[in-house]
């Protein structure tokens, strides 16, 4: 697994959380509870190659990755979105499975994230 500070800036995270990390745990949740059918539906349209579908998605996706301030990430779904605004999607699923793969780098580090600040708050 790549480092938390390779993969997003842990300090604007935990201050997206207002530097709580209970909030923040709840944020991860939700990301983790959102982004796999958002995955699958970029798949989908990608496949199928709905501009519309693979915009509208990728930029909902886009809002949650930078929340937590993932630049990598940010920066290839910013990439997508724009294959997709600009009608070219002949080369959209290689972006895609660089997205996907960045986000459950993401996902991954943001669970150990949330295991470290807990284990931070129990020892005091």
């Amino acid at each position: 697994m790549k480092p938390t500070e390779d993969v997003l800036d842990r300090e604007a995270a935990l201050s997206a959380a207002l530097h709580d990390p209970s909030l923040l745990s709840q944020l991860v949740g939700l990301f983790a509870g959102y982004y796999p059918g958002l995955l699958d539906d970029i798949r989908d349209a990608v496949s199928a190659q709905d501009s519309v579908q693979v915009r509208e998605t990728v930029h909902r996706l886009k809002g949650a990755i930078g929340t937590f301030h993932s630049r990598e990430a940010f920066q290839t779904a910013r990439k997508l979105e724009a294959m997709a605004k600009d009608g070219e999607l002949a080369d959209a699923m290689l972006t895609y499975r660089q997205l996907a793969e960045q986000v459950l780098t993401l996902a991954a580090v943001l669970d150990h994230l949330v295991l470290e600040l807990q284990s931070e708050t129990a020892n005091g």
